[in-house]
């Protein structure tokens, strides 16, 4: 019967913990917090990166796009008077008609620039407005009256368009040029 006691009260005792024990459970609480720091930050990280590189090509396509329209008028204003020019009969031997000749090829070229630039970062969308508004724009500079009248009409309704998407790649509300 003693030894019957002995095991119930042997069986009932626990086992003190292993001298290890504690050591390994604060271990791995603190391994886990390290892994899930690691995940949690490197989590942020990628988000913030993705935010700053959302605000750069914003920026970069609200400075391209407002620098297309600021093309616009500048190319208007130097092809008539580089047409003004032709009509008085100078030709490109003139250094003024050459200097307007040049300076409405230069126009041209940087506008057409900043849309190819707007083509490689931008969706489809957008890209084919900008350059439906970059054509219009030629069209309107052309010395054929009739065919600069349809550029000029053209570009009022492509310019819509333009800042419609525009406004849609930013995040606003594309119908405010309703």
């Amino acid at each position: 019967m003693i030894d019957a006691a002995l095991w119930a009260a042997a069986a009932i005792t626990p086992d003190p913990a292993p001298w290890w024990g504690v050591p390994m459970v604060a271990g791995s609480f603190l391994l886990g917090g390290a892994v899930l720091g690691f995940l949690f930050n490197r989590a942020n990280d990628k988000r913030k990166a993705k935010l700053e590189a959302d605000i750069r090509w914003h920026e970069l396509v609200r400075t391209l796009t407002a620098g297309i329209l600021a093309h616009s008028p500048r190319l208007y204003d130097l092809a008539q008077y580089n047409y003004e020019l032709d009509g008085e009969g100078f030709d490109d031997s003139v250094p003024a008609k050459a200097r307007a000749n040049k300076a409405v090829a230069d126009e041209k070229a940087s506008m057409y620039d900043k849309a190819n630039e707007i083509a490689i970062i931008a969706p489809a969308s957008l890209s084919r407005a900008v350059f439906q508004y970059v054509s219009d724009v030629n069209l309107s500079i052309q010395p054929s009256a009739k065919v600069a009248a349809k550029g000029i009409a053209g570009q009022l309704e492509s310019r819509r368009i333009m800042l419609q998407e525009v406004r849609k790649y930013l995040g606003l509300s594309p119908d405010f040029f309703r």
